[in-house]
């Protein structure tokens, strides 16, 4: 997540600084394909017990992600899960 935030950051002050028209377009990230499929959203409640809902770990990883790309510059998120929508909802309301 580093590399992308430090990314988001040097695309906006490219667009800002140079005047760079190409990079002062909305930045849309794809939250859920890559949420979903890491470890801690696939692994089952069998082998890893301590870890609680597969269910619960994907919409709380979802929503971490959604939530620090958002901080990090992305203009919106692209996500799977309604109850993760709902909550990242009320978060940029909360902001605003």
């Amino acid at each position: 997540f580093e590399y992308v935030a430090s990314t988001l950051d040097r695309v906006r002050l490219a667009a800002l600084a140079q005047s760079d028209a190409d990079l002062q377009m909305p930045i849309m990230s794809p939250v859920s394909p890559d949420t979903w499929a890491v470890k801690e959203s696939t692994a089952s409640e069998e082998d890893e017990p301590e870890w609680g809902s597969r269910e619960e770990r994907a919409i709380g990883m979802e929503v971490s992600t959604a939530a620090a790309n958002l901080t990090g510059g992305a203009d919106a998120v692209i996500m799977r899960h309604p109850a993760a929508v709902a909550t990242i909802k009320k978060f940029i309301t909360d902001l605003v």
